[in-house]
């Protein structure tokens, strides 16, 4: 089953892209079903917020002009660590790959399997 999903508008270039990639890749190797398109927006909120966070501090460098540290860097280091653990779920990093196994092709059941497989009234 295919998930639909649409980055939102307000997302940076890189963050939209990397998305709708990610969710052709994942529905290509039927890693997802319906159920994960909320995690799917938690991965590319998580995923936009470390992209936008690292674009200030590329601008605006580590240490700002009053010598104290960008705030940017603490929530590119926080969007960075909950990403990693969402691209871990998805097995989109080497140690998640191994823990998933590809979600299995529904066949419609036929009229007779339907009737096997129902529960049989016990007298």
């Amino acid at each position: 089953m295919r998930v639909v999903y649409n980055p939102p508008k307000e997302y940076c270039p890189d963050a939209a892209k990397y998305m709708k990639e990610l969710v052709k890749l994942l529905n290509s190797g039927a890693i997802v079903s319906k159920l994960d398109t909320a995690a799917l927006t938690l991965l590319g909120n998580t995923y936009n917020t470390y992209c936008l966070a690292s674009q200030i501090i590329l601008k605006e460098g580590i240490i700002g002009e009053e010598g104290r540290i960008n705030p940017c860097i603490k929530i590119a280091n926080d969007a960075q660590i909950q990403l990693q653990k969402l691209l871990i779920e998805f097995g989109l990093t080497p140690k998640g790959r191994k823990r998933i196994t590809p979600l299995p092709e529904q066949e419609p059941q036929s009229p007779i399997d339907k009737f096997i497989s129902s529960k049989r009234e016990v007298r």
